[in-house]
């Protein structure tokens, strides 16, 4: 990847990947989305709480990362489409959520850019069977790193 890159993680919850990426490659520019609403075994508490660490945590980065509070699919339409240089998707696991998060998601990947995500486990077959049939329909080759998954946008 070249960089200055532009990225963005769908799905921040505390920001600890954001914080990571943001002070591992200076010249990154991350858009962190995220609606922090009830989800999964996350009640309001927890979500508004995981807002202010998320925050709070990568205010360092202030100048370098921007946050959409926003359903994924409601922020797609504010990224350009070929902007991104990979996009991280770990919001909603179930499998139209997904679905709809890859769709929405990879024309914002530059060609050659990596889309990538989390939980690619039996644990959350919606991911896995999400990402799966994406793959083929659109014959990119799944790669897998512990429970992370990724392909190349191709040109």
């Amino acid at each position: 990847m070249v960089f200055p890159a532009i990225g963005c993680e769908v799905g921040v919850l505390d920001g600890d990947l954001s914080v990571a990426l943001l002070e591992r490659y200076e010249d990154l520019v991350l858009y962190m989305v995220d609606c922090f609403k009830e989800y999964h075994d996350y009640d309001e508490i927890r979500m508004k709480g995981a807002l202010t660490h998320s925050f709070v945590s990568t205010t360092p980065y202030a100048d370098r990362r921007i946050m959409f509070l926003g359903k994924s699919v409601q922020v797609t339409p504010l990224i350009k489409d070929e902007s991104l240089d990979f996009v991280y998707i770990d919001a909603n696991h179930k499998k139209v959520p997904v679905c709809t998060d890859i769709n929405a998601w990879c024309p914002k990947v530059k060609p050659g850019g990596f889309v990538s995500g989390h939980d690619y486990t039996s644990e959350f077959p919606g991911v896995v069977s999400s990402i799966d049939r994406f793959a083929e329909e659109n014959c990119y080759t799944v790669n897998e790193v512990g429970n992370h998954w990724w392909f190349v946008k191709d040109d």
